[in-house]
């Protein structure tokens, strides 16, 4: 997957959004890496401490591992562009293969694109999945995007269904909404694209690494890959409470079927006075298993407001349900509602997965549904697969005819070069025909002065 940060004006904070953007993914555990291509050079090795030496023309040659660098204090990894020169040592065909190898090696890769097109920059859009616009919202800036953009619509050297626009340094102070009254946020006009965020402007800003920018971005990264926001939270281990009280809907359903039940100690509810009540609702619960009589007798949690019974039989109970020595390879017990009930069946299924050291208690049991729903998944995913060949297709279509678009280009500009050669070519013929005769001429006249210089001798002798 492939991002393009662009703007044709620059300082308006695209390399910090893109080093940003690189930091979020590599968070939410994507193997991330930025290419630089701003050959101004860019502020990238400055910012990151890296080597300049080591750049695209590295990896272009093949030199993957030497290109490659891993920023001292980042997890995402960085390809600088290098110096101005560079630009005439490779070709459209070198970007593209970069970029395919870096496709392949890497989750999401981040481009950084100077503002000043160049030949290159238009293979970078056609194989980006998204184009982000980075504006800010002054008139200048504005008025710019809208001239570029109008140009490169116009000429197909990119697509407006890719790009969309961040905002970034967003003044509530401003007067003039100049981005607001431009084309890009016309419905009607063919320029308009949409805004993914806005980012405000920071007092104090601590450059791609402040909080308050990054929280922005995380939601901007949010937006554009919906299906990585749980990814921050994959890791995180569930606690003894969440994996006891966490309520499984299906086996709730299961449990009001079954007419064979094992009974819970009841709730002993006039024992709970009001300002006990009051001295646990904020307690850790943590403390429940810390030899503290006084808080075991009675607990309320706040988000659920259940009230638990916690006294020798229900300590018992937890112990007989979790084996203490085995919790985490445990089916979780139910959400304990007001009937104080748990099926025998789930009782017996919980205390074989303990017994037998199994961490299954995320998978439900296999039921008639089950089976119908997997099938109705293979068949969605089969018809996904079938879209995604679709989409993939017309993407190449769209390539080739834009690939073909450049090529006629080409060649009309090369049959007016050669035009234009041939008729200089002429001009130089005719230039040196009209020399050769004022030499002859002044030949002509040398040897005239020589013939009277030699007659003028002659008759003074």
């Amino acid at each position: 997957m492939i991002i393009s940060s662009y703007c044709p004006s620059g300082k308006v904070g695209k390399t910090t959004t893109s080093l940003a953007l690189a930091k979020i993914a590599e968070k939410r555990g994507l193997k991330t890496c930025v290419l630089e291509f701003d050959f101004s050079p860019g502020d990238i090795p400055t910012l990151l401490d890296l080597d300049i030496s080591k750049n695209i023309l590295d990896l272009i040659a093949g030199y993957t591992d030497t290109a490659i660098q891993q920023p001292k204090t980042e997890n995402f990894k960085v390809v600088i562009a290098g110096y101005p020169d560079y630009v005439s040592q490779f070709t459209s065909t070198d970007v593209r293969n970069a970029l395919e190898q870096l496709n392949e090696f890497f989750d999401l890769v981040i481009v950084d694109i100077q503002p000043n097109f160049i030949d290159s920059c238009i293979d970078i859009f056609e194989v980006s999945d998204y184009i982000l616009l980075v504006l800010n919202n002054n008139y200048e800036i504005v008025s710019r995007a809208v001239g570029n953009l109008e140009w490169g619509i116009k000429s197909n050297y990119f697509s407006k269904d890719k790009m969309q626009i961040l905002v970034n340094k967003a003044s509530k102070k401003q007067k003039d909404d100049f981005l607001t009254n431009s084309m890009l946020q016309q419905t009607n006009s063919e320029l308009y694209l949409p805004i993914l965020n806005t980012v405000p402007l920071f007092k104090n800003f601590q450059g791609y690494n402040d909080e308050r920018f990054l929280k922005y971005i995380n939601d901007t990264f949010s937006t554009l890959f919906p299906q990585y926001n749980n990814e921050d939270n994959k890791d995180k281990k569930e606690g003894f409470f969440s994996k006891l009280f966490k309520g499984k809907e299906k086996s709730r359903q299961k449990n009001e079927k079954n007419t064979d039940h094992l009974s819970l100690p009841s709730v002993n509810l006039s024992s709970i006075g009001e300002d006990s009540m009051g001295d646990t609702k904020n307690l850790d619960l943590g403390e429940l298993f810390n030899g503290n009589d006084n808080i075991n007798k009675n607990i309320v949690t706040e988000q659920s407001n259940e009230i638990i019974n916690t006294n020798d039989d229900m300590d018992e109970y937890v112990k007989q349900v979790t084996n203490e020595n085995n919790m985490s390879n445990a089916k979780p017990v139910d959400t304990i509602t007001n009937t104080n009930e748990y099926t025998s069946q789930e009782f017996q299924e919980n205390n074989e997965a303990i017994m037998n050291n199994t961490p299954n208690y995320n998978e439900p049991l296999a039921t008639e549904s089950t089976f119908q729903n997997a099938s109705l998944g293979e068949a969605l995913a089969f018809q996904n697969n079938i879209v995604e060949i679709l989409n993939n297709a017309n993407k190449k279509i769209t390539e080739l005819e834009a690939t073909n678009k450049k090529l006629e280009a080409t060649n009309a500009n090369l049959i007016n070069t050669i035009n234009q050669k041939e008729e200089e070519v002429l001009s130089y013929k005719n230039q040196y025909s009209t020399i050769n005769k004022l030499i002859e001429n002044e030949k002509n006249k040398m040897q005239n002065i020589k013939n009277s210089l030699k007659n003028l001798i002659n008759t003074i002798e």
